[in-house]
């Protein structure tokens, strides 16, 4: 059953999709050495500002694209689907602007998920609080399937009322003996 899980998660949990933060930056004349940092699946969106005409243009790294000519209001937008750094340019002004996009892996890790929990988490499926039994104070996380961290809370329960219906993560940890509980909880 264990193994299971894990190719469940290797097969499956790519296609399911990424997360869908939305980053937004000026492009301009004055944008030298523009770093931005965003997680796997996150988008990116330039939009021109100040006079002449621009482009942006990927130099290396793991992202290729060229946005094409524009001036003030164009936009272009980008989701990065790989992890690791890319560097661009405005070509006819790569003196004055460039920068780079450096994409990290979310930060859930799914390793213990196969694990079994011996302790239970109920209501789930659940329409808003989910208690955690054994009457103990944990760290509470939760992520989307995707891995995006959403919120987070010390207690033996956490209020999911706010969230869209979908399947998250709650990650559980007791800081007495470090013991880390991963569930999936569905919220109708």
């Amino acid at each position: 059953m264990h193994i299971m899980k894990k190719l469940f998660l290797l097969i499956f949990l790519p296609i399911l999709g990424y997360g869908q933060t939305t980053h937004y930056y000026d492009w301009g004349y004055n944008t030298a050495n523009q770093q931005i940092n965003v997680q796997l699946g996150d988008t990116v969106e330039w939009t021109w500002v100040g006079s002449g005409s621009h482009n942006l243009v990927s130099t290396s790294g793991t992202a290729n694209f060229d946005s094409g000519y524009g001036t003030v209001g164009k936009k272009f937008s980008l989701t990065f689907t790989t992890a690791g750094s890319t560097t661009y340019v405005c070509s006819p002004h790569s003196g004055n602007m460039y920068g780079a996009v450096n994409v990290s892996e979310s930060s859930l890790s799914l390793n213990n998920y196969t694990k079994i929990n011996h302790i239970k988490i109920y209501p789930n499926p659940t329409t808003s609080i989910v208690t955690i039994q054994g009457g103990k104070q944990y760290h509470i996380e939760v992520y989307t399937i995707q891995g995006k961290k959403l919120m987070e809370r010390t207690g033996n329960a956490i209020n999911m009322e706010h969230l869209s219906t979908a399947t998250y993560i709650v990650k559980a940890t007791d800081k007495s003996n470090n013991e880390e509980l991963t569930y999936k909880v569905v919220k109708n």
